[in-house]
């Protein structure tokens, strides 16, 4: 596995969020791991975490998270992402945008700080409107 920042990143939503493999994606994580849903003021554990993402992947069935951009600046890695899936209880297909800045240490993602779209996947749940993200760098 590679140690470049943007590819770590890349790597572990390849496992994780796209595949879920849980068990392989945990070797790109730092001890100590923490994350910060900076919509919903969560923050959890590796553990914590990961549980968040099986829910996801629970609720919407073959979910996929696209990185669209990634800025690496020392331990730091700034990326802008798009995830699509199907609302497994609606059938409809929802597109939610966000951004992360992750910190790692010695290769490994030790912090992870997320916004995201939380109002358009609500409207996109209820039948309010389409998704307008734009997945390409401006």
């Amino acid at each position: 596995m590679s140690s470049h920042p943007a590819a770590v990143l890349r790597q572990s939503v390849d496992l994780t969020w796209n595949g879920g493999d849980f068990a392989t994606g945990a070797t790109l994580f730092a001890p100590g791991f923490q994350h910060h849903d900076l919509v919903t003021h969560r923050e959890t554990d590796l553990d914590g975490y990961f549980e968040s993402i099986r829910d996801q992947r629970g609720v919407f069935p073959g979910i996929r998270f696209e990185i669209n951009e990634c800025v690496v600046d020392a331990d730091r890695v700034a990326t802008r992402w798009t995830v699509v899936g199907v609302h497994g209880v609606s059938g409809r297909t929802v597109t939610v945008a966000g951004m992360s800045i992750d910190r790692l240490v010695d290769g490994r993602i030790a912090e992870n700080w997320t916004v995201w779209d939380r109002c358009g996947l609500r409207e996109q749940l209820a039948g309010n409107s389409g998704s307008t993200v734009d997945t390409e760098p401006a």
